[in-house]
């Protein structure tokens, strides 16, 4: 019959097993993941923020109420009456800006500073609609 202290060194054996078992789980769940974990909100939220601000316009210059929408987040704005749109809560880092209205729209690029601002030159929507003959 085994002794108390070998069933004791028994179950601290097992344990340590098991703990090495979840380690290496987990880190082939990071592995494989390929660091996707950082684009989602919770890991945003650790990433800090920043502003983004813009006017939006047509081709003839007039302000257009165009909605704005931060790619891989849940951020959507739309422009005011006289095309200006803000986004406080931007995650900071590089960001994919998309803005559009009425079927015209454009894709930007953007690296938004932790605690700062970016704020957009006036962005013109120009129609890529081919005329029909």
């Amino acid at each position: 019959m085994a002794s108390l202290s070998d069933a004791t060194l028994e179950t601290a054996k097992r344990q340590k097993r098991l703990r090495m078992i979840i380690a290496v789980l987990v880190g082939l769940v990071l592995l494989l993941e390929g660091g996707q974990w950082l684009a989602r909100p919770v890991a945003r939220a650790f990433q800090g923020s920043g502003g983004i601000t813009g006017r939006v316009v047509n081709e003839s210059g007039q302000p257009v109420p165009a909605g704005a929408v931060v790619l891989g987040t849940e951020i959507r704005v739309t422009a005011d009456a006289q095309g200006n749109f803000a986004i406080p809560n931007a995650p900071s880092g590089p960001i994919v800006l998309v803005v559009g209205y009425q079927g015209n729209g454009i894709e930007i690029p953007l690296n938004v500073p932790r605690g700062g601002e970016v704020h957009l030159a006036t962005i013109k929507l120009v129609s890529t609609l081919m005329p029909s003959e």
